[in-house]
């Protein structure tokens, strides 16, 4: 896949948790504009359930010495239920150590 197919398809998916850690760095407006882009179908947002939740605290507990939060966690969980490898992120030092189900790394496309 191409960097601008990769780079396209990742910001335009996601989980809600990442669209509320945006909003925590956005302004009123910021969070307005976000809203309204999702709403228009912008970005698919993947649901987080309950049955996700075993998987989730297992990586709380596995990566505790990084004292990583739940987002963080959701979207290592997710990517192994989807098998998704290639991830968009600012956070290079956590997703440097985050790995995989496999235990591959992820491959680590920065904004």
């Amino acid at each position: 896949m191409q960097p601008n197919i990769c780079r396209t398809w990742l910001i335009s998916n996601s989980i809600l948790p990442v669209v509320v850690e945006a909003c925590f760095f956005l302004d009123t407006r910021g969070k307005s504009n976000l809203l309204r882009w999702i709403e228009r179908g912008a970005m698919t947002l993947y649901e987080v359930t309950v049955d996700d939740l075993p998987a989730i605290r297992a990586i709380l507990e596995k990566y505790s010495n990084l004292e990583p939060d739940f987002t963080d966690a959701a979207l290592v969980a997710l990517a192994g239920k989807y098998e998704i490898t290639k991830i968009l992120t600012v956070d290079k030092c956590d997703f440097s150590v985050y790995r995989l189900p496999k235990g591959h790394q992820f491959e680590r496309l920065w904004v």
